[in-house]
């Protein structure tokens, strides 16, 4: 029994590495949101926001027009989720995805009106 399990051994010793086991790759790393952002939303509605991110959290504060916003949000790879809470009571939900080219879009709603919806894009590149 001894001698086949180091024959064993030694012929997975001699494998090449392609046939080995291989540990599983890291997972990519989350992208990276520029600290100034311009939101154009589909009816060109033009919000102006300053992002901080803290590994997979975004916060942020802008304004559109006089209408000024905080953000709340979250990076996932290149999936990208957030929530600006207007001054004028209105909540808009952005859920957006970043190409392969750094473009980031989506669709947003109004959380206090949800047939309040379009389409939104940032200006900016993203970097990943």
């Amino acid at each position: 029994m001894r001698t086949l399990i180091i024959v064993a051994a030694l012929a997975a010793a001699a494998l090449p590495a392609s046939t080995q086991a291989q540990p599983p790759a890291p997972a990519p790393a989350s992208c990276r949101i520029p600290s100034w952002i311009t939101i154009v939303h589909g009816n060109q509605a033009v919000a102006e926001m300053s992002i901080r991110q803290s590994g997979a959290s975004l916060t942020g504060r802008g304004g559109e027009g006089r209408n000024t916003g905080k953000l709340k949000g979250r990076v996932s790879g290149r999936d990208v989720e957030f929530s600006i809470q207007w001054s004028n009571e209105h909540r808009g939900l952005y859920t957006g995805r970043i190409s392969q080219s750094g473009r980031l879009s989506g669709a947003n709603s109004d959380a206090t009106d949800m047939r309040s919806q379009t389409t939104w894009f940032v200006r900016e590149l993203i970097r990943c």
